[in-house]
């Protein structure tokens, strides 16, 4: 083996090339991100701003603005449900249409 022209792996000094680690790529990924998520304005709750605020608790949640002649009560049940906490009750569901 001639001095500093090869390693035992067969390749030539200028063969080992340094790449970045998975954890820079994920931190430089992150950063982009949260560069981003900093950049983006949204307008949420733009349709309720104006409507009146209660400190009332209650046990109903209106559902609006659906295509009421495809939904139906019985898939109302199904998203409650997949929202429940552990040990939670939907204990029920109409489709009231004014």
């Amino acid at each position: 083996m001639e001095s500093g022209s090869e390693d035992e792996s067969g390749q030539g000094e200028k063969g080992n090339v340094e790449t970045s680690s998975d954890e820079d790529d994920d931190d430089d990924l992150e950063a982009i991100l949260k560069r981003e998520e900093e950049e983006i304005q949204h307008d949420w709750g733009e349709l309720c701003k104006d409507a009146p605020r209660s400190e009332e608790v209650t046990q109903r949640l209106a559902v609006c603005n659906m295509d009421w002649d495809r939904m139906k009560a019985k898939d109302l049940l199904a998203l409650f449900n997949s929202f429940k906490p552990k040990g939670g009750v939907v204990l029920s569901v109409k489709a009231r249409l004014h």
